[in-house]
């Protein structure tokens, strides 16, 4: 029986040998009665189903038959590991699929049939290494901030070199140009009398001189975690100290409404934790921390207007003028 254990031909006949014996008997007294038409189909009907069971038993056990006939017509994807799947390789992409009827479609996958591993963003964490100056104008804290934030990704440009890639907007918009008679004009005014610069003309200096800087407005506090995280320090528009003033309009010389705010002020944002923020303040290019609820607020007068360096990001700045005030997303 060994010598012909893999043989489907030998164990086909050797299950049939059995069954025959058995209704030997009847065949028998059929003939004798005259029906051997019914005894010939009786023994054709025994033989064919212990032929089609040791096919059938074949391509479970062995797994292969069903596999390489269907397989080599392109009508049947067979496995034989059915009910053992490989297991999925640690960290990868796990999709489920429901067990359908045969006569049934496989459902497309959906999102929520993804399940991927999330995306850690430490609880606290301060850039180390982010150029700190302290501004030369009144007015020039926008272009001492982008000038920091120039130095720490390699481009040595100063204040005042950014300065004349920003340009002076004479219509009074600061999503143009610096707003203002003059840099050293008292802190606190607006225009016309004194202001200065928004996102926008910001970015595209910096995009300037090759750094792929975007402008965002009404991110959430966890968009900001993940960009600090990320190694990027983020360039965002306040009030001077953190406060909350009234937000003031004036219309441009071409018709444009422009929302702005008395000591509107930059900051660098370097770090945080779970009870503050650190920034980098170029008005006495010193570091301090805020309190999460007092930077927000602070935040959100301009619309939490900010620009963000983004090496793994192509192209950089925007033309596309954003509504203030805030729509919280937070």
């Amino acid at each position: 029986m060994a010598l012909f254990k893999n043989s489907p031909r030998q164990t086909t006949a050797s299950r049939s040998l059995p069954t025959l014996a058995r209704i030997w008997p009847l065949l028998t007294a059929l003939v004798g009665a005259g029906g051997l038409l019914l005894a010939v189909g009786l023994l054709a009907l025994v033989l064919w189903g212990d032929a089609s069971d040791g096919v059938t038993r074949q391509a479970h056990e062995g797994g292969g038959l069903l596999d390489r006939s269907a397989r080599s017509e392109g009508l049947v994807n067979y496995t034989s590991e059915l009910n053992h799947p490989t297991p999925a390789p640690l960290g990868a992409v796990t999709v489920a699929h429901p067990t359908t009827a045969p006569d049934q479609a496989a459902p497309t996958p959906t999102t929520q049939d993804l399940t991927l591993p999330p995306k850690v963003v430490p609880e606290a964490i301060l850039l180390e290494g982010v150029p700190i100056g302290r501004q030369a104008r009144s007015l020039s804290c926008e272009l001492q901030a982008a000038s920091d934030l120039a130095w720490y990704y390699g481009k040595p440009y100063t204040w005042d070199e950014i300065f004349m890639l920003v340009g002076y907007s004479p219509e009074g918009d600061p999503h143009r140009g610096f707003v203002g008679r003059s840099l050293s004009d008292r802190p606190g005014n607006v225009y016309p009398y004194g202001y200065g610069v928004y996102a926008e003309p910001i970015a595209r200096a910096l995009v300037q001189i090759g750094l792929p800087a975007h402008v965002h407005y009404n991110e959430s506090t966890a968009w900001l975690r993940a960009q600090v995280a990320k190694g990027h320090p983020v360039m965002v528009w306040a009030v001077g100290g953190m406060r909350v003033l009234e937000v003031q309009e004036w219309v441009t010389t071409d018709g444009v409404l422009v929302r702005g705010v008395p000591y509107e002020h930059t900051y660098l944002v370097i770090g945080y934790d779970a009870e503050q923020v650190w920034v980098q303040d170029p008005w006495d290019g010193k570091r301090r921390p805020f309190t999460w609820e007092r930077f927000v607020a602070s935040w959100d007068v301009l619309g939490r207007m900010a620009v963000v360096v983004d090496p793994d990001r192509a192209g950089g700045a925007s033309d596309l003028r954003r509504d203030i005030p805030y729509n919280d997303n937070e």
